[in-house]
This record gives C-alpha cells, structure tokens and sequence, in this order.
C-alpha cells in the first residue's frame, strides 16, 4: 500500500523468515488501528478540545443467557485496549486486541448459598492452536536446525463470573476485564430466569457518532397516564440521549405500557433519597453502571416490553447550569448501588413537580409531566354557553409553553361534527382546532405559550347544542 510500511520479502530465505511474520504484523495493525479510532469514546463539550480515549467494544454476540442451570455466553467478537494482556506488544503490533468466542461457552452455576448478583467479564486470551517443526538457518554452522515453532495461533475470549451480595452486583474487576453483562444467581444452583439476566454489553451500535449536546440528541418525553392522585402514577416513557461522557447512545422506551415509575420496588429512586415526599421539583436522569448500559434491568420486578439502554434514575438532584446533567452525585439504587454517578454523567430527561407548585425551573428545552392530574390541576367549566367561554389555566408556569388535556363531555342530542377552536385570550390567535361530536365524550390534547403567569385561552365551540362540561387538566410544561 503507497505510503504504508512496506515488506520487501528475502528470496533465499523459506517463508517462515520473521519478514512473512512482520508483513502479518502489520496488516494486523493497520485493521485494529482503523478500529480503535472508529470506535473511541469521544467526549464534547461547548468552548473545550474535543478528547478522544479507547473504548472496548462488543461488535456482535457475547450475550449472555441461561443454559439448563447453568450461564451460556453466545459466540461474538470482542476489540479492547490493552498493553498488559499477553502477548506484549510489539513495535509492529496494535494495542488493540481482536478475540473472538467462536462458539457458545458454558459458565457453570456457581449454586452460591443464598441468591447472589454476579458480574460477568470477559477478555481476550491467546491460545496455540497448532505447533510444527521448522527448519532454521544458523548462519554460525550454516546449517539448518529442527526448531518447534508456533505455527498458528488464534485469540479467543476467557469469560469469569465475579459474586457480588444478594442486593447489589459488586464492583467490575477493571484492568483487561470487561463487564458484558451480570445475572441474579438462586441459592443452591437452580435454574436461572431468563429475566434475572443483565445485558451490559457496549455494543458497536451503541457508539455510534453524535455531535448534538445532550438536551438536543433524540427524545425527551414522560407522559401521566393515570389520573390517580397516588404515588403510584404510571407514567409513559420515550427518551433517548447522546452521553458524551461514556460515549454511548442512552435510551429508554416504555413502549406505551404504562410504566410505574413510582413503585414501591424503589428500582427507580436515588439511593438514600426520597423525591415522593415533599413541595419540589425532582427529575428523571438516565445513567450507566460504571459506564457499561444495561438492558432488560426490571424484568425480575415484572415489567415487559421495556426497549432501554440505560438505567432511569428519579432524583431529588437538580440539574446544572446547562440544564442538561446532575449537579450531584448520585448513588444507584439496588442491584446497581455500588455504583454513585458522577457530577455530570447523567441526563436529566424529564423533571416531575407535585400539585400545583409554581414551575421555576430554567435552562432545559425538553417537556415535563405533573405527577398529579387531581382537581387542584384542573378547571372545569359546566354548561358552557354560545361563543368564546374563557379559561384560567389550572396551573402558574415561568415555562417556554404548557399542555392541557381537554375532555368534553356529551350531550346525547347534541350536534355532530362541530370545529372547537382554542384561541389566546390576549390576541384571538387560533392556538388548536379540533372536530368534535357533541353526542360522544371528546378527549383532545393542545399546547399554550407560558408566560410569567397564567396563560388565559377560550374556547369555542359552535352548534346549537352544546356540550354539558368542559374540563381542562394541564399534564406537562416546556422549559
């Protein structure tokens, strides 16, 4: 290749010179070298040199999942960094490493004595996979002597499993080790639920490039789904996130299952914290655990159909200036609580205030969602009348805009196929339009623009009969 390290092979010699081997060398390193550059963890921030750091990588396979009672890992392909594994490197060597499990490996059920979370690691080995005798030139005798050589040799992956408690996953191993994925292990050594396995996987899709800060890469919503004043409001989840820190793509997506994440399983909140409690705002942080993602983390406490590569974290933390990241470290909840994040490392993507407390909060530019869609949250107007009926809106916000959901309620000889309009009180500006039937309750979702105060709207609804009530709720806000 023009321009790269060249080989000009030695005629006279047989082809197991160290030229053939130093040619291999460096073929080797121009392909691992491409790869350790195309996957880097790259680190951006506004007005800083963008930094770049070598990053292990799943590029396929490796998960990991039971085998009667027993743990299978699938075959897969591993890259990581490393100058300490064997063989050391050469001068013609990359220090990153190829391994591939080419085939599924069995870890035997360690049958601990009470239910225990263990790690699962893996790293590259190098192993002889064939010997031969070669003939070599002693230019002393001129001679040629029998010499037992390596005649291939290949890179596979050695795997480990690393016991933690019966409430939390210990601390990865680090050095060469790398975490791919952690398992709940039943007392005794029985057979293991498939949902008590952890994928932790860093995947090579996971890696992929993005410039935006956080707050502007993918999704940032939480609906209420509920209308229950409780603590244990279901929520619907859609979030996705660069984390420029760990160099992932971070997401969760409850996949319109109705998520509950306030449950008493406390899997969502801060460790030694209580946002449930209390006149304030909290927020909802995407995280890692110690930099690796986690998928299928709460299928043990029962919910399904979870599409996540992050852990959600609820947090009395408040963001940092840029709206975007805990100002605070944040410990983990159980089975991740040997792990506090660091300042920074989370991506706050929602914030959850209780009642009616004014909203104050600056610096973000995602939608929020009350925790309480109770009477103190809504307006209800009985038996509207003909023309423009007004609003006060049910909720005092400093934010960008506010969403309300209108119900209206039937009149069964009500009229059919009416335009109901939502203007701005201020300026009759056409804010939303709906097409209503009066003779069926109607349920519309529509947005004002926050002000320093109330937001006043009207209604208008046509017909000649009208509808019995209207009632205005508002379910989240825009920073």
């Amino acid at each position: 290749m023009s321009g790269s390290d060249q080989i000009v092979i030695n005629t006279r010699e047989r082809a197991s010179s160290s030229d053939i081997n130093d040619l291999q060398s460096l073929k080797d390193r121009t392909l691992l070298d491409s790869w350790l550059e195309q996957w880097q963890t790259r680190t951006y921030a506004i007005g800083a040199v963008p930094s770049e750091a070598a990053s292990s990588v799943v590029l396929g396979g490796l998960e990991s999942g039971p085998s009667g009672n027993d743990i299978a890992v699938q075959a897969g392909v591993l890259l990581q960094d490393s100058l300490t594994l064997s063989p050391a490197v050469g001068a013609l060597d990359s220090s990153y490493r190829w391994s591939a499990l080419r085939s599924s490996s069995i870890l035997t059920n360690p049958a601990p004595g009470a239910d225990t979370w263990y790690l699962i690691e893996a790293q590259m080995s190098e192993i002889v996979a064939s010997s031969a005798s070669v003939d070599i030139f002693d230019t002393g005798t001129g001679l040629f002597v029998p010499t037992l050589l390596d005649k291939r040799t290949e890179r596979t992956i050695d795997l480990q499993l690393v016991a933690g408690s019966a409430t939390d996953l210990p601390v990865p191993s680090g050095g060469d080790w790398v975490v791919i994925g952690g398992v709940l292990v039943p007392t005794g050594g029985g057979a293991i639920p498939a949902g008590n396995f952890l994928d932790m996987r860093r995947l090579a899709s996971d890696l992929g490039p993005a410039l935006a800060p956080a707050a502007e890469a993918g999704l940032r919503r939480l609906y209420n789904f509920t209308g229950a004043n409780t603590v244990n409001n279901d929520y619907t989840i859609a979030a996705e996130a660069f984390d420029n820190i760990n160099g992932l793509r971070l997401w969760f997506n409850t996949d319109e299952t109705k998520l509950q994440i306030l449950a008493p399983s406390l899997r969502w909140i801060a460790s030694g914290e209580n946002p449930q409690t209390g006149t304030k705002i909290t927020q909802v942080y995407l995280a890692t655990y110690h930099g690796y993602p986690v998928r299928n983390a709460y299928a043990w406490d029962g919910f399904a159909n979870l599409n996540q590569n992050a852990l959600l974290l609820w947090s009395d933390t408040t963001t940092d200036a840029s709206g975007e990241r805990n100002a605070a470290t944040m410990t983990l909840p159980a089975p991740f609580a040997n792990y506090t994040v660091p300042v920074g490392e989370a991506i706050c993507i929602a914030h959850i205030a209780p009642l009616t407390i004014p909203i104050a909060v600056t610096g973000t530019n995602f939608q929020c969602v009350q925790e309480d869609n109770n009477t103190a949250l809504t307006t209800t107007v009985a038996a509207p009348g003909a023309g423009a009926t007004a609003i006060t809106p049910p909720l005092l916000s400093a934010s960008k805009a506010i969403r309300y959901r209108l119900e209206i309620t039937r009149d069964a000889a009500g009229d059919r196929s009416q335009n109901i309009l939502i203007r701005d009180s201020a300026t009759s500006i056409v804010l939303a339009s709906f097409q209503a039937d009066y003779q069926v309750n109607s349920q519309f979702y529509f947005t004002v623009p926050g002000l320093a105060g109330p937001a006043p709207f009207s209604i208008t609804t046509p017909g000649t009969t009208r509808p019995t009530t209207y009632k205005v709720q508002a379910v989240g806000w825009s920073l």
